[in-house]
């Protein structure tokens, strides 16, 4: 499977490419992004608000959605040390549902959109769904909530190919998410 790759020129202005993908299911005035270097790797993580905790997981922007809250990160580690080139390790889309009357921080995990393109194919029978666009039914009983359900995984090739083919699925996969589930939660 091949690596998706950015160059240091390209890798500091994804933040913004990543703020235009959420644009469609965004709350007013979208989220805001940061780039937090480290050592040998970059996260790119959207939000809004203040950026109260170190831990990217924990950090969420509001939809338009009424009860809805997504945290969206992209994890790319430095393939020298000269940090010129970065692979992308991970890419993750949670999609939280506030619990009702919708108090801001009681949230359970609704749905989860990743892209584990570092798991390792020995750790486990199921690495190859990991490593491909992937979705997690976070509601369903189990072993649902676990399951790596595969977006097209004989296409992974096509779609790391390069930072364009996969922003274009991360765009897929975030129209089809606002289509099926947001625009249709309250219609039940």
């Amino acid at each position: 499977m091949p690596q998706v790759e950015l160059s240091e020129n390209n890798i500091y202005t994804r933040g913004t490419q990543l703020r235009s993908l959420v644009q469609d299911i965004a709350g007013p005035g979208g989220p805001h992004y940061e780039n937090i270097s480290s050592q040998n790797s970059l996260v790119i993580v959207l939000f809004d608000g203040e950026r109260g905790t170190h831990n990217v997981s924990d950090l969420r922007f509001r939809t338009c959605y009424r009860g809805f809250r997504v945290n969206y990160y992209e994890l790319w580690k430095a393939a020298d040390q000269k940090q010129s080139i970065f692979y992308l390790e991970k890419a993750y889309l949670t999609l939280y549902r506030l619990n009702e009357p919708f108090h801001q921080n009681e949230e359970k995990e609704y749905l989860c959109f990743h892209c584990d393109l570092g798991e390792s194919d020995e750790e486990n029978a199921s690495s190859v769904y990991a490593k491909c666009p992937h979705l997690h039914i976070k509601v369903a009983p189990d072993p649902i909530p676990k399951s790596h359900i595969g977006l097209a995984a004989q296409f992974s090739d096509l779609i790391f190919e390069n930072a364009a083919s996969l922003t274009d699925t991360i765009k897929v996969t975030i129209d089809m998410i606002k289509s099926e589930i947001l625009e249709n939660i309250d219609k039940q």
